[in-house]
């Protein structure tokens, strides 16, 4: 019995969101191990449990990509399910924080033009007609 295509549609729809679940949980099962921002370095323990040098410029967990090592953080870029966001690893002794930047929309405010100069003038405010 032939599928339908809005099964096809869900099933497709399921595994799509399964991946980019397991893209967002791969960068936090990467631990930065020790950060050197003179050398713009720092040492990372993979999923795997293999460590691994890595630097400004070098991708980890699959697309985030390292574009800064300063001291106490490491600044990345990901890609996200609302489009690309920063992505900042704080190291505070063995323990390290992450947090996620979004940019918004590109929406302009929404700005109100006065009215008709002869509106305002029948309004009672002085000095317009």
């Amino acid at each position: 019995m032939p599928m339908k295509k809005s099964q096809l549609l869900l099933i497709a729809l399921f595994f799509v969101l399964l991946a980019s679940q397991g893209l967002a949980a791969g960068l936090e099962k990467v631990q930065f191990l020790k950060i050197s921002p003179q050398d713009q370095k720092g040492v990372i323990k993979t999923p795997a449990g293999a460590l691994q040098l890595v630097g400004v410029g070098d991708v980890i967990a699959g697309d985030a990509r390292i574009i800064e090592i300063a001291e106490g953080r490491v600044v990345l870029e990901q890609l996200g399910e609302g489009g690309p966001e920063t992505v900042i690893i704080r190291l505070d002794g063995k323990h390290q924080r992450i947090e996620r930047i979004r940019k918004q929309g590109d929406e302009q405010p929404l700005l109100l033009a006065p009215g008709p100069m002869e509106a305002v003038g029948q309004g009672g405010m002085p000095g317009y007609r």
